[in-house]
């Protein structure tokens, strides 16, 4: 698996890691709202407010989920 500080850029799921904070990896959901704002979650409570634009850390690419 390899890891990039480059955000996603399309809804999916994705493995997320926050390198400041306790370091382990998390299967989080990205998405749409009604304003076309890309948002972080679940858990959310992983990064205040949701919005994908003020995370750091690294990201997988999207992961493909089983039928």
């Amino acid at each position: 698996m390899n890891w990039t500080t480059e955000k996603p850029t399309t809804p999916g799921w994705y493995w997320w890691r926050n390198l400041s904070t306790d370091g382990h990896a998390h299967l989080v959901e990205v998405t749409i709202d009604g304003d076309g704002v890309l948002r972080i979650g679940p858990p959310a409570s992983l990064i205040e407010g949701g919005r994908l634009g003020d995370t750091t850390g690294v990201w997988t690419e999207r992961v493909e989920m089983p039928l």
